[in-house]
């Protein structure tokens, strides 16, 4: 089994996060794969690089495709699908985890 391909934006020199409030990642979502977001106290935007899908975000399917950006609220539950069975999609995430972190209010949940 693959796992996801997520990589987090730090500062190469300190290992922190660039911005001391926001968090910053992108995802590579191979054909065909689908991937449940971790549920997490914090807020998210995806924005799509390149390619096309889906996410399901607490029941409500939204499409997406290339230049498109997703909201994500709070303690959302979210399945993210490319939807091409040959190309693969880019998504850039930015989220506050790291101010919540730094308010001590940042809580990650099982799915």
């Amino acid at each position: 089994m693959n796992q996801t391909v997520q990589l987090a934006y730090v500062n190469p020199e300190t290992g922190a996060e660039c911005l001391p409030i926001l968090g910053f990642s992108a995802i590579k979502l191979r054909p065909g794969e689908q991937i449940t977001y971790t549920r997490r106290s914090c807020s998210s935007v995806f924005h799509i690089i390149e390619g096309e899908g889906s996410c399901e975000v607490d029941g409500k399917t939204l499409d997406w495709q290339q230049r498109d950006t997703l909201a994500i609220p709070t303690h959302a539950r979210v399945n993210v699908l490319n939807k091409s069975s040959k190309k693969p999609a880019y998504l850039i995430v930015i989220d506050d985890a790291p101010l919540h972190r730094k308010l001590g209010i940042y809580e990650q949940f099982s799915v």
